[in-house]
């Protein structure tokens, strides 16, 4: 029998969190996908006309967003994606989950995961409550599934069946199919690939991931030398350009850290520059490569230096809970310039080392990085 297999997001009490994977039957997803297909078309089929219906979208708080997310916070869908979406956040989630019968296959993972990595025994209270959950579909609903809140990501209003949090997030293939079939043309995911200090947007790095991956919409801007401009010059940017995924290296992968709302990967991200004195200081240099409209110098003030520093205190103020799954940082065993990854690991859950240095070559790029940006964005 043809299973297919869901990434399911959920929070045990206040602070645990896991990304667990269960599995149902091809025939029944399909089966589910072929119903929200129906009340999607339906939604466009209401509509006056497009002008409409976008109005709607962006008046509406969970529009490209998570779905159910309690903050509404934007993973920069597309068109297609967002209209998919607007119908979607309508949907209970857990309620879907209990219909394809997979909740306990989401505790007893749980419970196993939860076994494996507290060796300190931290959480025996939740441990005890996880196992002696006879009834999940009630504790994950409450009495009445209609009771469920998926916006708020809850269940009834009971401490002890509140003890499991589902982050109502579909798997993004899920938006992706459902764009293809409503709309025909399978539409490209938008990687941004910001650079690191020195560089331009016509990097190497820039040009090989575009060059190797031209299944994705690979784009690179020029950072701004100042990060009191760069880092809303760059929110603005993966916004506006929809962006799924944001990869960065060394400075490059301390903004995209900071992209909260997209999917990132951070390489040696350079959280303390400001630290690294014979790198960031006062003066006017060249750029490694020209910048796409031809600037080959940049200069460096006291004044940015000091940016760099308020910025790198305040690097993890605004990062979500469930944030920590959607970053990814991997650190060379060789760099003696930068090396932050403990820091990075007491913040996120996907942590990994490889072998080389601070600068990336091709062979990591080919070997490391595109692989690791397929896999991310296809989960």
């Amino acid at each position: 029998m043809n299973e297919k297999k869901i990434k399911v997001y959920a929070q045990v009490g206040d602070d645990l969190l896991f990304d667990v994977y269960v599995t149902v039957p091809q025939d029944v997803w399909d089966e589910e996908v072929d119903g929200l297909e129906g009340a999607v078309r339906d939604d466009i089929a209401n509509c006056d006309d497009d002008e409409d219906f976008e109005q709607d979208l962006a008046d509406e708080r969970y529009y490209g967003g998570y779905i159910g997310s309690a903050d509404g916070s934007s993973h920069g869908y597309t068109s297609a994606h967002g209209r998919i979406a607007y119908h979607l956040v309508s949907c209970q989630f857990g309620s879907i989950l209990a219909s394809l019968g997979v909740l306990e296959q989401l505790r007893d993972a749980i419970v196993k995961d939860l076994v494996e990595s507290d060796t300190g025994h931290q959480h025996e209270v939740e441990l005890q409550r996880l196992k002696s959950i006879k009834n999940f579909v009630q504790a994950m609903l409450g009495e009445d599934e209609d009771d469920y809140e998926c916006y708020e990501g809850s269940g009834s209003d009971s401490d002890e069946e509140q003890i499991v949090t589902i982050w109502d997030r579909y798997p993004l293939e899920l938006l992706d199919e459902l764009a293809e079939r409503v709309y025909g043309v399978p539409q490209k995911k938008t990687i941004v690939y910001l650079h690191g200090y020195g560089s331009s947007s016509q990097s190497n790095t820039a040009n090989y991931l575009a060059k190797n991956m031209p299944e994705y919409n690979v784009i690179a801007p020029d950072i701004p030398i100042d990060p009191a401009e760069a880092l809303p010059f760059l929110k603005d940017y993966c916004e506006a350009h929809h962006a799924d995924l944001v990869i960065g290296t060394s400075m490059g992968g301390m903004y995209a850290m900071q992209m909260t709302n997209c999917l990132r990967i951070c390489v040696n991200p350079a959280l303390h520059l400001s630290q690294v004195k014979d790198v960031l200081q006062v003066g006017t240099f060249e750029y490694f490569q020209p910048t796409a409209d031809g600037r080959t110098h940049y200069t460096i003030t006291q004044e940015i230096i000091k940016h760099f520093k308020e910025m790198e205190q305040s690097l993890f103020g605004s990062e979500r809970s469930e944030g920590r799954y959607d970053c990814w940082g991997f650190f060379a065993d060789g760099d003696t310039l930068v090396n932050c990854k403990d820091e990075f690991a007491q913040h996120f859950t996907h942590v990994f080392d490889f072998h080389g240095e601070h600068r990336m070559n091709n062979q990591i790029i080919r070997d490391i990085i595109i692989p690791a940006a397929k896999r991310i964005l296809k989960e």
